[in-house]
């Protein structure tokens, strides 16, 4: 019925016709509710004017329209990119245990197989919850996804995360607010609060049954954080004998990579 039954627009927003053959009509369009905030078409002769707005967020979005003429109809798919980003630098990495064979800084050294391990050996910190922070170059003007790369052997387990959360420091992250997201989690924290040390609660992860290769968590931020400096994740290790307790596998922590990416406005 039309010339183009997959189409997918930039993030910016764009206009595009799409040519329709059919001997009867008339045509109608149906747009689910949900898309119709960025999303507009219009019967034009024989064509469709599809329209789409600026996608304001890193995540891409889609739809199936249904187009209908007497005695049939048929689907189209519209689907939006995400706006681009930029990989923001990390200059330091700061970990409240580290092994000496698995320090904080192998976290940003561009290796997705050394590790970051939480204190195992002499003082081990078995059983903590456990802190790494990171100091972000100066200049990054959002910060709008993280993603995590875990470690990566595949029968080693031990330091594989459960539940955790991500603060972060930046512009407004000093006074608590409204944050959306799943505050189910860790309830003892509240989405949007802000910490002794100045850093905003972003977002509340849940990894359980286990953060496991080849799992990768490329987590969109619900707020975007301008000028951010800081990012710091604590890992929940406590009470890791409970299988109810949504703590790390040991009760220790581990991670490979972390990289974070802020979207070009």
């Amino acid at each position: 019925m039309v010339e183009e039954a997959d189409l997918t627009f930039v993030g910016d927003g764009e206009t595009y016709l799409n040519r329709v053959y059919s001997t009867v009509y008339p045509l109608e369009v149906e747009i689910p509710e949900v898309a119709r905030e960025w999303l507009s078409i219009n019967v034009k002769d024989k064509y469709l004017e599809i329209t789409t707005q600026r996608n304001s967020s890193i995540s891409p979005r889609s739809t199936v329209i249904t187009l209908k003429v007497p005695g049939r109809s048929t689907t189209m798919q519209i689907k939006q990119s995400g706006l681009p980003t930029r990989k923001l630098p990390i200059t330091s990495a700061v970990a409240s245990s580290e092994q000496p064979d698995g320090p904080a800084s192998w976290t940003i050294d561009g290796d997705y197989v050394s590790m970051w391990h939480s204190r195992y050996s002499t003082n081990s910190t078995q059983g903590q919850n456990h802190t790494i922070s990171f100091s972000l170059e100066p200049g990054a003007e959002n910060l709008d996804m993280i993603v995590l790369y875990p470690r990566t052997e595949p029968r080693k387990s031990n330091g594989r995360w459960g539940q955790y959360l991500i603060y972060v420091k930046g512009d407004g992250t000093d006074t608590n607010s409204t944050v959306p997201g799943n505050d189910d989690i860790w309830k003892e924290n509240s989405l949007g609060s802000v910490d002794s040390e100045g850093y905003k609660l972003m977002y509340k992860g849940d990894e359980t049954p286990y953060f496991a290769l080849p799992h990768v968590s490329s987590i969109v931020l619900p707020v975007s954080v301008k000028n951010p400096t800081n990012v710091k994740i604590v890992i929940k290790g406590e009470n890791y004998l409970d299988p109810n307790a949504g703590a790390s596998v040991g009760g220790f922590a581990a991670l490979a990579e972390i990289e974070l990416f802020g979207k070009i406005n």
